[in-house]
């Protein structure tokens, strides 16, 4: 009876569909992917972004630490300033958002090594908003990019449209 208990496992066992190992890959092969993170009572934690692009790691990392040039495709900003300071850099921001413009100051802090981002935001709109970008190789002319991000502080204006199920707070930190 053992015996013919283990040859219907392994019968089982060989005869299943195989794991996959990337199955998120083929998922961002459609498109990049948000995942909405929520604390143990079920409110809004944080939000990730992950995208699959077709340019090297270094090449990635050359674009979201060229701070100057965010001005010119990022959406929506509408003034820059940016301060090196040592590794790190302070970048001055507006935005053209609706009913009113956003303004806020980011404090950048690379870490070359590893590729990750972290943005914190120390002044103006948003304060207390934290954001890292995390950059990964996925092959010869291939990275994947995670994005999350925490916005906190919205608006009076903002927060007064707040609903039981966050439904603005999860708009802000998606979009």
């Amino acid at each position: 009876m053992r015996a013919l208990t283990l040859l219907a496992v392994l019968l089982c066992g060989a005869l299943a569909p195989s794991a996959r190992a990337d199955e998120v890959g083929e998922l961002l092969a459609k498109g990049p992917l948000v995942r909405i993170e929520t604390d143990p009572a079920g409110k809004f934690r944080q939000a990730t972004c992950i995208a699959d692009v077709n340019a090297d790691v270094d090449t990635v990392w050359r674009v979201l630490t060229d701070y100057e040039q965010y001005l010119f495709f990022m959406p929506r900003m509408t003034k820059l300033a940016v301060t090196h300071e040592g590794n790190d850099a302070t970048m001055d921001i507006k935005l053209d958002t609706p009913l009113v413009a956003t303004r806020y100051v980011n404090r950048m802090i690379p870490d070359h090594v590893n590729k990750v981002l972290t943005v914190k935001q120390v002044s103006g709109d948003l304060t207390g908003s934290t954001y890292q970008w995390k950059v990964l190789p996925m092959g010869p002319g291939r990275a994947r990019v995670f994005y999350t991000g925490v916005v906190r502080n919205f608006s009076s204006v903002a927060e007064a449209f707040e609903d039981e199920q966050q439904t603005l707070t999860i708009g802000i930190n998606v979009v």
